[in-house]
């Protein structure tokens, strides 16, 4: 069985990073052009991911205030 670690320096999708912050792509993208979300880092032509470590300070953040 492999075990599967989460760290501060994997890359997410979109879909991944929706489950952990519960928002919908589209309220991302939102708060990302208000810049009240973290930016995707482009990864390809058509490809983006998010780290983990911004996506996780980002809702310490939030909970904090």
């Amino acid at each position: 069985m492999i075990e599967t670690k989460e760290r501060d320096d994997d890359l997410l999708t979109m879909k991944e990073v929706e489950k952990l912050v519960t928002l919908k792509k589209s309220t991302i993208y939102e708060m990302i052009k208000r810049k009240e979300f973290p930016s995707q880092h482009k990864i390809g032509v058509r490809a983006a991911r998010w780290l983990r470590r911004e996506i996780n300070e980002w809702k310490q953040q939030r909970t904090a205030s």
